[in-house]
Parts: C-alpha cells; sequence; structure tokens
C-alpha cells in the first residue's frame, strides 16, 4: 500500500478518485453516480507479484458515508480486492473505504 493521499483521479467517467491508504482503499465520489443492478459491478484492485498476500477486507464503517454499503460488497483473494458498487445510487462528497489485511 501506499500513503495518504489521492493516486488515481477520476475513475468511472471522472466521478471517482481512488486513495490507496496505508492499511486499505478509500473510494472519493465528486459526483453522483448510479451503478445498475447486475451481479457485480464495481472496481477490482489487484496487487502486483510481491506484495504482502491480502488475508481479508472488511468495510470501515468510521468513513464509509454511502447509505446501504457494507460486508457484503467487498470480498478478496492473495492478490485482488473487489469493490461491488451494484445498484447503488451515490452522491457527490461520499466515500467508500475498505481496510485491508495482509500478511508478509
Amino acid at each position: 500500500m501506499v500513503g495518504n493521499g489521492t493516486e488515481l483521479s477520476g475513475v468511472t467517467n471522472g466521478a471517482i478518485d481512488v486513495d490507496l491508504r496505508g492499511s486499505g482503499i478509500c473510494l472519493e465520489f465528486t459526483m453522483g453516480l448510479f451503478f445498475t443492478t447486475s451481479p457485480f459491478n464495481g472496481h477490482h484492485y489487484s496487487f502486483a507479484e510481491g506484495s504482502p498476500a491480502i488475508t481479508g477486507v472488511s468495510v470501515d464503517v468510521g468513513a464509509t458515508t454511502v447509505p446501504g454499503f457494507g460486508a457484503d460488497r467487498v470480498s478478496s483473494d492473495a492478490t485482488t480486492v473487489r469493490v461491488d458498487l451494484s445498484g447503488l445510487d451515490v452522491n457527490a462528497g461520499e466515500t467508500i473505504c475498505v481496510d485491508v489485511a495482509t500478511r508478509g
């Protein structure tokens, strides 16, 4: 992981800034978006070979402000974090933060 500050600006039609924090990932919405309902409609974050293995993910409930975003919307394997936004109606200024636990 990297330090505080936006690493990716204007993701998803310019509406999301992505901050890879020391212990996780935050999606900061710069404009409102509706995500159509489908089995998965969201983001995959894959980490390079040699990165610490991902052992789990959880929602940072203190930093997440999007109504309806819960633990059932995040998943992972050893190298990938998935954030499912399917069916969500998100407003500008709202945030989703996911804590990422690693080993190694």
